[in-house]
C-alpha cells in the first residue's frame, strides 16, 4: 500500500516521536504523559501548542492510553477551519458531554483539538462551563498559546526528525525509489516555505510514489 496514502499519514497512524531511537522514544514518551497527568490534575487544562502540522494532533493520541487509564471518561472533539460555526460545535459537544455525567464530580477529561478556531469570549464562556464540573479537566490543542491556559508542550519543527521518518515510510522500497523519493520530498520541503507541514508533505509524494510503482511492475513484467 501507499506509504502516503490517508490512513498512514493522519495523525493517530503513527506514535509522537520525541527521539529518532524507538527505545528511548517510548522511554520520552512515558515520561512525558506521566509528567503531564501530573499537571493535569492540578491544572486541570492544559495546551499543546505549535503550527500546523508539526505534531499536536499526534501527541495527543499517544497520550490517550495513558489518559484512559486515569479518566472514567474520555471524550475528544476536533475543530477545524471548515466549521461553519465552531462556537456552536462546540456547545453542542459541551452539552452532550457535560449533560451526560450522573455525577459532576466524576472524572472525565476532554480534548478540544483545534481551540484557536474560537473567539476569545466563546473560549473563557467554554472554560466557564466545565469549571462548574469539579471532577472534569480539559486538553486543548492551538496554534498560539492561550491565556486562562497552560502551555504544556510546544511542538516544533524538526528537519532531521521529519526527514528520518519519510525514510522509515520508504525503507520497503527498492534502493532507486528511496532515492527518488527523497529528492522529491527535498523539493517539496523547499517549496513548502518557512512553517512547513509534514502531512502536506506527505500527501504531495502520493502521486509520485504510485508513477514510480508502476514503473517497477512494468519493469518486471517485461523481463
Amino acid at each position: 500500500m501507499n506509504p502516503f496514502s490517508t490512513c498512514h499519514v493522519r495523525p493517530e497512524s503513527s506514535q509522537y516521536r520525541f527521539a529518532l531511537d524507538v527505545a528511548n522514544n517510548a522511554l520520552a514518551l512515558s515520561d512525558f504523559a506521566t509528567s503531564f497527568a501530573s499537571h493535569l490534575r492540578t491544572q486541570r487544562r492544559l495546551a499543546i501548542v505549535g503550527p500546523h502540522g508539526s505534531g499536536k494532533t499526534t501527541l495527543l493520541r499517544s497520550l490517550e492510553p495513558s489518559l484512559l487509564r486515569e479518566y472514567e471518561t474520555l471524550a475528544s472533539l476536533r475543530l477545524s477551519s471548515s466549521d461553519r460555526c465552531p462556537r456552536r460545535t462546540l456547545g453542542r459537544w459541551l452539552d452532550e458531554q457535560l449533560l451526560s455525567l450522573p455525577n459532576p464530580a466524576a472524572s472525565t477529561c476532554l480534548i478540544v483539538d483545534g481551540l484557536e478556531q474560537l473567539g476569545w469570549l466563546s473560549r473563557r464562556l467554554a472554560l466557564s462551563r466545565i469549571a462548574k464540573r469539579p471532577g472534569t479537566v480539559l486538553i486543548v490543542t492551538s496554534h498560539q498559546p492561550l491565556a486562562a491556559i497552560r502551555t504544556a508542550w510546544t511542538t516544533t519543527w524538526n528537519h532531521e526528525l521529519a526527514r528520518a521518518l519519510t525514510r522509515e515510510k520508504i525503507s520497503h522500497c527498492d534502493d532507486s525509489i528511496q532515492r527518488d523519493l527523497i529528492a522529491s520530498y527535498d523539493k517539496q520541503l523547499a517549496a513548502s516555505g518557512a512553517s512547513p507541514n509534514l502531512r502536506d508533505v506527505w500527501f504531495s509524494l502520493y502521486d509520485r510514489y504510485e508513477i514510480l510503482r508502476r514503473k517497477t511492475i512494468c519493469a518486471r513484467t517485461s523481463d
